[in-house]
């Protein structure tokens, strides 16, 4: 199937969701997890598009897309959080604080690379080929 909202110019939401989660990994920063929420979020809007105009999806693609957008926003908003608080508080209690802060977006992190291994574990062609109108 030649789905344009998935592969526009040859580039691709899926292919680009699926990169930006690996660079993620790679570079484990807060710009890279962000890029990879965003792109996720476009890929999901793209499939309940695609949904809406009875084009079947593989299983539970929107599903583990979503979850994606909402465990990398959590792991954002924890980031930004962690941020301001660094600024307010005292020295003496930053370091206990930051540690916490590390070990849960270590695993808020974690569970968005299981989640993106299940949703981008196909190159984005074949993905895009189990696409089929209802």
């Amino acid at each position: 199937m030649n789905n344009a909202l998935i592969e526009p110019s040859g580039g691709g939401l899926y292919r680009k969701g699926r990169k930006a989660l690996s660079r993620a990994r790679e570079a484990s920063n807060d710009e890279a997890f962000h890029e990879a929420r965003k792109q996720s979020k476009y890929l999901v809007l793209a499939l309940e598009t695609l949904e809406g105009a009875n084009i079947h999806l593989p299983g539970t693609a929107i599903k583990r897309g979503k979850s994606i957008e909402d465990v990398l926003g959590l792991d954002h908003d924890l980031a930004l959080i962690h941020s301001r608080l660094m600024k307010l508080l005292p020295v003496s209690t930053t370091m206990a604080l930051s540690q916490q802060v590390q070990r849960k977006r270590v695993k808020l992190q974690s569970h968005a690379f299981q989640l993106g291994e299940k949703l981008y574990r196909r190159k984005s062609r074949a993905f895009v080929n189990r696409l089929s109108i209802s």
